[in-house]
């Protein structure tokens, strides 16, 4: 560009425009993975949730509600061990993949009030 002129030439702009649509075609799916990655991150947190809330409500022995499946993602199955229960929930996340987690808990449980 000389010294005289003011503004862009059409070939800086060009290579401006170039650089912006090489780097957009890089980082756009980055992006995009980290959202769905983010969504699974979200689905395991409300599956650990969901284990605790149930393990909680089995264990005081209340009836078993299994709730807060509100979009049917989750699959739940129990296991009865001689000492205690296996609960776990099992899904497909947002990025394709299957998870599965698991939480065992105790079936006695004797509440020691030390009031």
């Amino acid at each position: 560009m000389k010294k005289d002129e003011k503004g862009f030439t059409l070939m800086e702009a060009v290579t401006a425009l170039a650089v912006l649509s090489l780097f957009s075609l890089i980082f756009l799916p980055v992006y995009q993975r980290s959202l769905e990655e983010q969504k699974t991150v979200d689905e395991e947190r409300t599956a650990l949730y969901l284990l605790e809330k149930e393990a909680l409500t089995s264990i005081y022995h209340q009836p078993g509600v299994e709730t807060g499946d509100t979009d049917g993602i989750y699959e739940w199955s129990r296991h009865s061990k001689q000492a205690g229960t296996n609960l776990c929930l099992q899904w497909e996340g947002g990025n394709g993949r299957f998870y599965k987690k698991c939480l065992f808990f105790l079936s006695s449980f004797k509440r020691h009030d030390t009031d």
